[in-house]
C-alpha cells in the first residue's frame, strides 16, 4: 500500500476499473503512483458534428479542456462516418463529466457544455448534428 500510495486497503478488493487499470506486472519495477479517482457518477454529454476537411480531434480535446478543467474525465470518439454521396465526414465523441468532491448536476454540466457547442461552430467551423 504505501510503495503505491495506496490510501485504502479496500481498494485491492475492489472491481472498480479505474483502480486495476492503474497497475500491472511491471508496477513495482515503474514505481507506480495510485492516482485517485472520483467515487462521484459521471454526467456523459455527446458531441455529434459534420466537421471540416481540416478539423483536428486535439482542437476539440483543448477545447473541452479549456471550457471544463478537471471535471473533464475523458473524450472518446464513439463514431465517425463518411457520407457516400456528399463525402462529409461527421464525428461524435462522448464527454465524461465528473467531479473529485462532489455530484454535477445537469444544470452545470449544460451551461458548460453549450460553451463549448458554441465554440466549436465559432472557432472550428463545424456543424452540430
Amino acid at each position: 500500500m504505501v510503495l503505491f500510495g495506496i490510501p485504502d486497503i479496500r481498494l485491492f478488493w475492489s472491481d472498480d476499473e479505474r483502480f486495476s487499470s492503474q497497475f500491472s506486472p511491471k508496477s513495482f519495477a515503474e514505481k507506480t503512483r495510485f492516482k485517485p479517482f472520483s467515487k462521484y457518477p459521471p454526467v456523459l454529454k455527446d458531441i455529434s458534428m459534420w466537421i471540416p476537411a481540416d478539423f483536428v480531434d486535439n482542437d476539440l480535446f483543448e477545447m473541452i479542456r479549456d471550457e471544463g478543467g478537471d471535471q473533464v474525465e475523458k473524450v472518446d470518439l464513439m463514431d465517425e462516418f463518411t457520407h457516400p454521396k456528399t463525402g462529409k465526414t461527421s464525428k461524435m465523441f462522448r464527454v465524461t463529466w465528473r467531479d473529485m468532491s462532489r455530484t454535477l448536476t445537469n444544470e452545470e454540466v449544460n451551461a458548460k457544455h453549450e460553451k463549448v457547442l458554441g465554440r466549436l461552430v465559432e472557432e472550428l467551423q463545424v456543424e452540430l448534428r
